[in-house]
């Protein structure tokens, strides 16, 4: 027997209650969509990206696997994809919904998926990729 569509919608909407009850967890929230809202985007949101965060792109022709979070955000603000996939990025902490976890966190748009994990006391983003 599986849980009813209703039960697991009660079960997120109470873990994602929590999850924004947890200050650290608000706080990124409002730093991020302040950052993204203002003249200081893009390069306001490298502090919000995990130091060493594994995306496709041109470092790994250098033999890195992983991007500096500054590298990312230069990368993904730069890419002339259409729909922008800065774009994209900002609809995740802005349009999106949000499926929480203890230490974990997936924003999700119709797209575009952004995963943030708490680590030494702050939330940061781990991963950003399109969906399947």
């Amino acid at each position: 027997w599986g849980e009813s569509a209703n039960e697991l919608r009660r079960r997120a909407s109470a873990a994602l209650a929590k999850l924004e009850q947890d200050p650290t967890f608000a706080t990124f929230l409002r730093g991020v969509r302040t950052c993204l809202s203002s003249s200081a985007a893009p390069g306001c949101f490298a502090q919000f990206v995990n130091p060493q965060i594994y995306y496709q792109g041109p470092w790994e022709n250098a033999g890195r696997r992983y991007a500096t979070s500054q590298e990312f955000v230069d990368f993904v603000w730069g890419q002339p994809d259409i729909p922008r996939r800065w774009d994209q990025l900002v609809a995740c902490f802005s349009v999106s919904r949000v499926r929480p976890g203890s230490e974990r966190a997936t924003f999700e748009t119709e797209d575009w998926r952004c995963v943030i994990v708490r680590r030494d006391g702050r939330w940061l983003l781990e991963s950003f990729y399109s969906r399947p």
